[in-house]
């Protein structure tokens, strides 16, 4: 995951105050390739329906979800 794609995913959580990709994407989609916004959608929605959270421990939680 780029680090553009962890700053835009942080501040569309921060934004929207929810996990739910539905609503935390709708910010930030237009800034984001198809590639990155399928991966986002695929983990937020991983972070979401698993309870997870993230913010500056971006990274490790990325690292979680792919070995899930």
């Amino acid at each position: 995951m780029t680090e553009k794609l962890q700053s835009l995913l942080r501040m569309g959580v921060k934004r929207s105050g929810t996990f739910c990709p539905d609503e935390a994407l709708v910010g930030i989609e237009e800034e984001l390739t198809q590639e990155e916004y399928y991966t986002a959608y695929n983990f937020l929605d991983w972070c979401w329906k698993n309870d997870k959270t993230f913010g500056w421990n971006i990274a490790e939680v990325y690292a979680e979800y792919q070995a899930a």
